[in-house]
């Protein structure tokens, strides 16, 4: 072996070895976060609901959410801008279901014959889209009661804890108003 080998050889022994120390101790803290992780009990997301209920009178159902801050949207399967703001409801109806806040779709597919589906194409609407709030559908729009259908789709409504409706939105508004009127309720 040549004076040149053997003197380059302790240095690549201390760096294998660093390289080596540096790689044992990556693959530990891995398994730190890996451990800590598979063993954190997280809690279960509510699952969607594959099928809406019918029910005679928006009114009458939302007591049962009392004490509750309410979003209610009036909207279709085939609307465009209704389509555009339900991954924002999902997301608040995640970030603030704890706090209070119950998130309520009504479809209107049954009794607008705009919609080529019908009641039919809402269950199926409801587990592509992920929907994690609770729908209803109605039959005629007189079970709208106190919260018609403004001058167009989507008409949505934000509901103090007192039950009293304190915004009326009419189409697809952003995210962050919602949030703000939530926010400001609970």
């Amino acid at each position: 072996m040549s004076q040149r080998n053997k003197q380059s050889n302790p240095r690549a022994v201390w760096v294998a070895l660093g390289l080596a120390t540096v790689l044992a101790s990556a693959l530990a803290l891995a398994g730190c976060f890996s451990t800590a992780s598979e063993n954190t009990v997280k809690p279960a997301a509510p699952k969607p609901v594959a099928t809406p209920a019918v029910i005679e009178s928006v009114p009458v159902s939302l007591e049962q959410f009392k004490g509750k801050v309410i979003l209610l949207d009036l909207w279709a399967t085939w609307c465009g801008p209704c389509r555009m703001e339900i991954p924002g409801f999902i997301r608040l109806q995640d970030k603030y279901r704890d706090k209070g806040l119950e998130v309520v779709g009504v479809s209107l597919d049954p009794v607008d014959s705009r919609g080529q589906g019908g009641a039919a194409a809402v269950g199926p609407f409801m587990q592509k889209m992920g929907i994690n709030y609770t729908i209803w559908m109605v039959n005629r729009f007189e079970a709208l009661g106190n919260y018609p259908l403004g001058q167009g789709y989507p008409t949505t409504y934000i509901i103090g804890r007192d039950g009293r409706t304190v915004k009326q939105y009419v189409g697809a508004q952003p995210e962050a108003l919602f949030e703000n009127d939530i926010k400001s309720l609970l």
